[in-house]
């Protein structure tokens, strides 16, 4: 039986595609053949994309499917992780905010190595 995925996963893997790019959601939106309005709702969790959404976004930010598919999955390690955290230490938890704030930064600060190293092959 397949399990489902966490729709904060999906949701911050919206999120991060497009800051990534530093892409505006209208930005986004267009270079994916959607609306502003569709980016908005991933990003928020009103809507949760499908892979073949997550999969135009990233082809939209010019991030590749295999390092998009990584990146998914460092997130919901490290939201996993957090959580079973939580439940060891309740009441420690500052908000889904910031812990996804953190998730994002952890994520951009892990790619630089992988930016630079494409800077590196590219000179």
């Amino acid at each position: 039986m397949e399990m489902k995925e966490d729709p904060k996963v999906l949701r911050l893997m919206v999120s991060f595609l497009r800051l990534q790019a530093r892409m505006t959601q209208t930005q986004l939106g267009r270079a994916a053949g959607m609306t502003q309005g569709h980016i908005s709702r991933y990003e928020s969790g009103q809507k949760v994309p499908t892979e073949e959404v997550l999969r135009r976004l990233a082809r939209a930010t010019g991030v590749s499917w295999p390092l998009a598919v990584h990146v998914r999955r460092f997130c919901a390690a490290f939201l996993a992780g957090a959580a079973r955290q939580d439940s060891i230490e309740p009441g420690t938890a500052s908000g889904a905010e910031p812990l996804e704030q953190a998730v994002l930064e952890n994520v951009r600060l892990a790619l630089s190595a992988y930016h630079l190293e494409g800077d590196a092959t590219e000179t």
